[in-house]
């Protein structure tokens, strides 16, 4: 469980979220379990009980499943962390695949504070942040809070946004100002006597690329894993599209039409094609992956049958999100996506359309962690060039 932070500890979420997250999938529950029950009726039951046995058996079955989403709700709130420290936004939510994203301040577009239907009558808000991307706008948001906890979130952003400190007497604001020299000074000092002490892209005390942060070979299996699935949509796809051709085929080499036994071997074998090739297109790709952080740049090449190679700019870098699928969780593996504001598009047209950028996958999450604050300073110090003594 993420331990809440200070800032977390002070804007706290309202208990009413959890009663929000029960009321806004009461309806899915009550689907599932209906689906659930005429299953087990039909299947085991049926034969040995009356009709009216399908109600009394779907109300435990109702209760089953609203205790274990009930349970999902609890843990995904105490998982729930959010943190605005000097110079990014922190959130993480999730409980069986965990997301983080990190915005930092001067990316943020838009702050702005909602309602939907059962956040009015629950009489709590939500808080997006929005920088140019179109995860942040799915991500990036605080859910569940009252309305005064809203109004304090989204002005404390503003602020930062905006880059107003808020200092209450001109006094403050003197003695900031002197606090802030004196710590110029110091850091130029500290620059002048060791100049690897600043974590920037040109003076790092390593070079950060695939050769130092390696694909886990454990990867290769969580890849496998998927794999079986995108063989099994892919096997079905196309039988569809070559059933005829294969009932012709097997109808020429037997003696009955599209025996199903012949069918089901055909099936098996255009599944075991697909699942082999998607196996060595794996092998390749991670072979040939690489990526690097430049003085200037994040250089990313892969190659399959073609290459192709990425360079993202550290000033046009909006998000850096770190995200773990089940799989990938149960490998303690970690995959990092560095976002900027452009777009690409996916396989389903104008909906397929997701933020362009780097990702860098197979990490041990301990590394992708480090990846991931190595990336937000890099991020923090393009933006601030003070920071690196210039």
């Amino acid at each position: 469980m993420n331990q809440p932070s200070q800032f977390q500890l002070q804007h706290p979420l309202s208990r009413k979220k959890f009663w929000k997250k029960i009321l806004q999938n009461i309806i899915t529950i009550l689907i599932y379990s209906a689906v659930l029950d005429m299953l087990i009726w039909t299947v085991a039951i049926r034969n040995y009980s009356s009709p009216e046995t399908l109600i009394w058996c779907g109300v435990p079955i109702f209760a089953f499943i609203f205790v274990c989403y009930a349970w999902y709700v609890s843990a995904y709130i105490k998982n729930y962390y959010y943190d605005c420290g000097d110079n990014i936004i922190t959130i993480k939510k999730k409980v069986f695949t965990p997301t983080e994203i990190h915005v930092q301040y001067q990316k943020i577009q838009d702050v702005y504070v909602d309602q939907d239907l059962l956040d009015r009558i629950l009489k709590i808000y939500d808080v997006h942040i929005a920088s140019a991307t179109f995860s942040s706008g799915l991500e990036a948001h605080i859910d569940g809070v009252d309305q005064d906890i809203a109004e304090n979130i989204k002005n404390f952003l503003l602020t930062k946004v905006q880059n107003k400190p808020a200092l209450e007497t001109q006094s403050e604001k003197a003695m900031e100002q002197k606090s802030q020299s004196s710590a110029q000074t110091k850091a130029m000092q500290n620059k002048s006597a060791n100049p690897t002490t600043s974590l920037t892209p040109k003076n790092m005390n390593e070079k950060i690329s695939s050769h130092n942060y390696p694909i886990s070979d454990k990867w290769m299996i969580v890849a496998i894993f998927n794999s079986i699935f995108v063989s099994i949509y892919f096997t079905f796809l196309l039988g569809i599209i070559l059933y005829r051709p294969l009932i012709a085929l097997i109808t020429s080499y037997t003696d009955s039409y599209g025996d199903s036994g012949s069918i089901w071997l055909a099936v098996g074998v255009l599944f075991i094609a697909i699942f082999i090739i998607s196996v060595i297109r794996l092998a390749i790709w991670k072979k040939n992956f690489y990526f690097e952080l430049t003085p200037d740049y994040v250089l990313r090449k892969t190659s399959v049958l073609g290459t192709q190679e990425t360079h993202l700019p550290y000033k046009s870098i909006q998000d850096i999100i770190l995200r773990q699928s089940f799989v990938e969780k149960l490998f303690g593996l970690g995959t990092i996506v560095i976002q900027n504001a452009a777009y690409s598009m996916g396989g389903r047209g104008a909906r397929g359309m997701r933020s362009a950028g780097v990702t860098i996958v197979g990490q041990p999450y301990d590394k992708a962690e480090k990846l991931k604050d190595i990336l937000n300073e890099i991020v923090k110090n393009q933006a601030n060039p003070q920071s690196m003594g210039m």
